[in-house]
């Protein structure tokens, strides 16, 4: 399938927030730097809040209907491949790079945990999982015939469920982030839901109110990691808003590098997290303890070592099949 280059765009500049916020949330959980709880908070409020939807709507945007029950089985196949594959290797790996450091670890993982990784995921690789149960959700509910009106209820319902009710965490999780999922889908079978600039205007309009109104009557109105009473309707907005805007830019150079970095999403995502971490903890061993150094340093350090990395896939081949299994030839 020929690539879509906005929808490169749009991972490009969303795997970057993905790995700006991740610094952002490590070096608050460090809790070295009280006297900047207020900058970091209100950072990760509001990149949580669109980060996260924007980046499952576009996998919903690229999903496509299998074609017969054998085709489901070898997209399924391939998805599990492709997915847990990486999800099982680097669980490992930051599993590991935990044990090393333990003295700095915020949660750490015993080596136990790696053996319920497919219902109780690690660390910052739960997206991986439950991106692939979302597929194999609604891909089997597209076999069965269930019409889109009735999903979306499913997907509304499993969503208000996942923020009220107590349940196992990857259930929960694939629940809250399948709805995000098919408004991505949605987008794709219906292009006006994010090119009308009416209904950009009004999503855009509600999107402010909303955030507004979590800032000014939830004390915790920060916590948008996950999907919240308070915080749906901010994080379900900002889909047709991000949609919208990656959609209508322009080429230029920062659109070319945004778009490449997005080819490399996967790479930046698998890596960006335990680099940050051990960049992060090198530089307190070394005393380097100035806040704005230390969060100057790790985002520079741990974004051009990822797109290194990244880079070094091209030049070396056999890295691919680290960061993309499906290539192997024996599958």
């Amino acid at each position: 399938m020929a690539r879509i280059q906005w929808i490169d765009y749009a991972k490009g500049v969303t795997i970057f927030f993905v790995f700006f916020v991740h610094v952002i949330e490590g070096i608050y959980k460090t809790q070295l730097y009280p006297e900047y709880y207020g900058f970091l908070t209100t950072i990760m409020g509001i990149v949580f809040t669109f980060v996260m939807p924007i980046f499952f709507a576009l996998s919903g945007y690229l999903y496509h209907q299998a074609a017969n029950w054998g085709d489901w089985r070898r997209r399924i196949k391939n998805k599990a491949i492709g997915l847990l594959v990486p999800y099982i290797i680097f669980s490992i790996i930051f599993v590991g790079l935990q044990h090393i450091n333990q003295g700095r670890v915020h949660t750490l993982y015993a080596w136990q945990s790696l053996l319920g990784i497919f219902w109780q995921p690690i660390g910052y690789l739960w997206f991986l999982l439950v991106l692939f149960y979302i597929f194999v959700l609604v891909s089997l509910l597209d076999m069965l015939k269930v019409r889109a009106g009735w999903q979306i209820s499913l997907y509304l319902i499993g969503l208000c469920l996942s923020m009220t009710i107590a349940m196992p965490l990857v259930i929960q999780l694939v629940l809250m982030w399948t709805l995000p999922f098919y408004i991505g889908r949605l987008c794709y079978q219906y292009p006006d839901l994010y090119t009308s600039h009416t209904i950009f205007r009004w999503a855009l309009l509600g999107l402010m109110i909303w955030l507004i109104a979590q800032v000014l009557l939830v004390a915790t109105w920060y916590n948008t990691n996950m999907f919240h009473g308070f915080d749906f309707g901010s994080k379900l907005l900002s889909i047709i808003v991000g949609f919208h805007l990656f959609a209508k830019h322009h080429s230029n150079y920062m659109y070319s590098n945004f778009s490449k970095y997005g080819v490399w999403s996967m790479i930046i995502y698998l890596v960006h997290a335990p680099s940050a971490s051990i960049i992060r903890t090198i530089l307190l061993k070394f005393g380097v303890n100035n806040f704005w150094l230390v969060l100057g340093l790790t985002l520079v350090f741990t974004w051009c070592f990822s797109v290194w990395i990244a880079r070094q896939t091209e030049k070396y081949t056999w890295l691919n099949y680290i960061f993309y299994p499906n290539r192997w030839r024996l599958w």
